[in-house]
């Protein structure tokens, strides 16, 4: 509600993200993805490649809820983030998604 401003609340992207990062570290996949846009683009939190990558990949790791053409399009975002990234960078982010285990709900 924060990240579009429904039924009265006001745009908020700071507390967007905060709700983004609880549901996305309780596993939803659409939250991890929006991590994933908010740490890239620096909207609402401070803008992070690695924590970008790392919640893209976990989005698509193993996620048999998400259609192969939303897979292909995060695949195809991470692959434009690689591009920015050094190759320490990339094997911390890849380090931290393979790491990560879902909070408890």
């Amino acid at each position: 509600m924060y990240s579009r401003g429904y039924d009265g609340v006001p745009i908020d992207y700071v507390e967007a993200a905060l709700w983004y990062k609880k549901a996305a570290d309780q596993g939803v996949v659409e939250a991890q993805e929006t991590l994933g846009d908010l740490y890239r683009l620096g909207v609402g939190i401070d803008k992070d490649v690695v924590q970008a990558y790392k919640w893209y990949q976990i989005s698509i790791s193993d996620n048999t809820e998400l259609p192969d053409y939303k897979k292909n399009e995060i695949t195809g975002t991470i692959g434009l983030l690689e591009k920015e990234m050094t190759n320490d960078q990339v094997a911390e982010a890849k380090k931290l998604a393979n790491e990560w285990k879902p909070m408890a709900k």
